[in-house]
């Protein structure tokens, strides 16, 4: 599996630059747009034009961003740290069958795309139990949404 990492070494001038920019760019909303890399200029959708400004959205705050195809199967140490659980439970989750996984030899390897869709799914759960609990709350008259 090949994976770049982009580490967060910009100088904080350039950070700041960057939120400018991408404050800028931000406003615009564009169908399309024309990307340029060193002086080439290429048409992009909106969704390529917002996976970039993303990315340069999370490098401007000095965070790492990794990036990778979909397709892609990754360990268990690594879907773990995607999903923000501990490896032992993600194996877990393979084991029962709620995620699956290819075998390379005795190591589980995760399609990313089924972490990504449990990770969303994970949290239109949370969102919905949330939810739930403020109904509840606002029935019983212990939850005051007049801020």
């Amino acid at each position: 599996m090949t994976v770049s990492h982009l580490e967060p070494d910009l100088s904080r001038a350039v950070r700041d630059g960057l939120r400018e920019a991408l404050a800028s760019v931000r406003t615009r909303g564009a169908a399309e747009s024309t990307v340029v890399i060193d002086g080439v200029p290429m048409e992009v959708p909106a969704r390529v034009r917002d996976a970039f400004l993303a990315i340069l959205d999370h490098l401007s705050a000095g965070r790492g961003v990794a990036i990778g195809t979909v397709d892609e199967l990754v360990t268990t140490s690594a879907a773990a740290e995607l999903l923000g659980l501990s490896r032992t439970y993600v194996c877990r989750l393979v084991d029962d069958g709620t995620l699956p996984a290819e075998y390379r030899g005795t190591h589980r390897r995760i399609p990313l795309r089924a972490l990504l869709d449990y990770r969303d799914q994970r949290k239109r759960e949370q969102r919905a139990a949330l939810d739930e609990v403020a109904n509840i709350s606002r029935q019983s008259e212990l939850y005051d949404d007049q801020f």
